[in-house]
C-alpha cells in the first residue's frame, strides 16, 4: 500500500494535471474525452440536484444532452481544496467548481468529494458527491 502521505506529495502535480484536463474536456464539450476521466463503474451524484450517474457510459449520455444546452462562452473551473491520500491507489479530494461565463459571472457553484482511483490507464474517477451552492442574488 505505501505510505499515504507520500502519495499526495509524490501526485500534487499529476492531480492537478488531471483536474485542469478535466475541465478542458468540459470546456470542449468533448464527451468522449470527458467520460474518459470516470471508470467504468463511475457513481457520480449531484446530492442537491436529485441526479445520479451510474457508469461511464451513463456519464456520456448525461453529458451529451448538457453539453448540447450549454451557451456559448460558459466555462467550468474547479479549484482543488485539498487532497487526502487513502492508500496509494485512492485519493479523496474536496473541490469547487465554477460553472462561469467568460465574464466570470458564475452561474453556477458546486462544492464536492471525488475520489480518484489509480487504474492503469492513470488516475480515474470512481464516485463523485456534489453539491450545488445556493449563489447569491444578483450573482
Amino acid at each position: 500500500m505505501g505510505d499515504p502521505r507520500s502519495v499526495e506529495l509524490e501526485n500534487v502535480g499529476v492531480i492537478q494535471e488531471f483536474v485542469k484536463e478535466f475541465d478542458d474536456a468540459w470546456n470542449d464539450h468533448d464527451v468522449n474525452r470527458f467520460s474518459s476521466f470516470f471508470t467504468e463503474d463511475t457513481d457520480m451524484h449531484f446530492i442537491t440536484l436529485g441526479m445520479r450517474m451510474r457508469g461511464r457510459g451513463e456519464v456520456a449520455q448525461t453529458y451529451t444532452k448538457i453539453f448540447a444546452g450549454v451557451a456559448p462562452g460558459v466555462r467550468h473551473k474547479t479549484a482543488l481544496k485539498e487532497m487526502h491520500p487513502i492508500t496509494s491507489d485512492v485519493i479523496l479530494l474536496d473541490g469547487v467548481t465554477d460553472i462561469a461565463k467568460d465574464d466570470e459571472t458564475v452561474l453556477r457553484r458546486h462544492t464536492g468529494a471525488t475520489v480518484l482511483l489509480r487504474t492503469d490507464a492513470g488516475w480515474r474517477i470512481r464516485a463523485m458527491r456534489i453539491w450545488t451552492e445556493q449563489l447569491p442574488a444578483g450573482n
